[in-house]
């Protein structure tokens, strides 16, 4: 599949989507080659990037930064850096906003900075940082800021929800939204309004490896 092909895929895939042209056209500048190692980078379908994880699928994707509702100048957390796409993309998205990536193995951290460099002078970007950390841990650097979304890569089973609500209403700002995918195949998504976190939508039909707490060295 060529890149062309895929964001014809993301298109129809995501006709309802808000603001999918636009994404769309972000997917086109943010070159996925360079953030996996395959003959085929533009397939639409998950792919490993070592360590036991995964890049996420491009209509997934797509559909995603499609419920965060992303705009120019927001701060964004992102749990769990892959191998760094996803955090390009919201870069662009909300530039001149900061990314804040967080990724609990040490070496997948590495290689997200390491594929971000290799692009960001093209992109004209430098508002991403990755942290290596768990993003759990309250004395963490992530803890001590405020977020407009905050996005999980990864799934999370019913106790780590409640860590995630948790989160959501520590760090977000006021009117703004936390999204996550579950282990029972939900994407959710949530908003902080007079102090309060509720859940706004669910969606049906998401696969994604597991959320797991601390770090780990290679």
């Amino acid at each position: 599949m060529a890149k062309k092909e895929m964001i014809g895929s993301v298109l129809a895939n995501n006709r309802d989507r808000k603001n999918i042209k636009n994404i769309a056209r972000v997917m086109n500048k943010v070159d996925r080659k360079y953030f996996v190692n395959s003959k085929n980078p533009y397939i639409d379908s998950p792919i490993s990037i070592g360590y036991g994880q995964t890049i996420s699928q491009p209509t997934t994707v797509a559909r995603m930064l499609s419920l965060l509702e992303l705009k120019k100048g927001q701060n964004v957390l992102e749990i769990g850096s892959g191998s760094g796409y996803n955090a390009a993309l919201i870069a662009c998205m909300v530039n001149p906003g900061k990314v804040f990536s967080v990724e609990r193995i040490n070496e997948l951290s590495k290689i997200a900075s390491k594929n971000y460099s290799s692009v960001k002078t093209k992109l004209k970007l430098n508002n991403i940082e990755f942290i290596f950390a768990d993003a759990l841990d309250k004395n963490g650097k992530i803890w001590k800021m405020k977020y407009d979304r905050i996005i999980t890569t990864a799934a999370a089973n019913s106790d780590f929800v409640e860590n995630l609500i948790e989160m959501g209403k520590e760090l977000l700002n006021e009117n703004c939204m936390i999204l996550f995918p579950t282990q029972d195949g939900n994407m959710e998504l949530w908003q902080l309004k007079d102090k309060k976190l509720r859940k706004i939508y669910s969606e049906y039909g998401y696969s994604f490896v597991p959320l797991i707490k601390g770090t780990q060295q290679f």
